[in-house]
């Protein structure tokens, strides 16, 4: 399905790529979105707790 990209990528290993792009760099960035997130539900007087616990789940 993918070998036309794959083809059209070269000398790029696209695969690899692909691996790096949607590997530990974004689950970071998705992190660090959601810790974000508790800390302003919790400035905004909202329970986190459910949240809090799926970041603690992810890590």
């Amino acid at each position: 399905m993918w070998k036309h990209i794959e083809q059209a990528a070269l000398p790029l290993d696209w695969q690899g790529f692909n691996a790096y792009q949607h590997g530990d760099r974004v689950k970071t960035a998705d992190k660090q979105l959601m810790a974000g997130c508790i800390v302003r539900g919790r400035d905004e007087g909202r329970d986190m707790t459910a949240v809090e616990r799926l970041l603690a789940l992810w890590a």
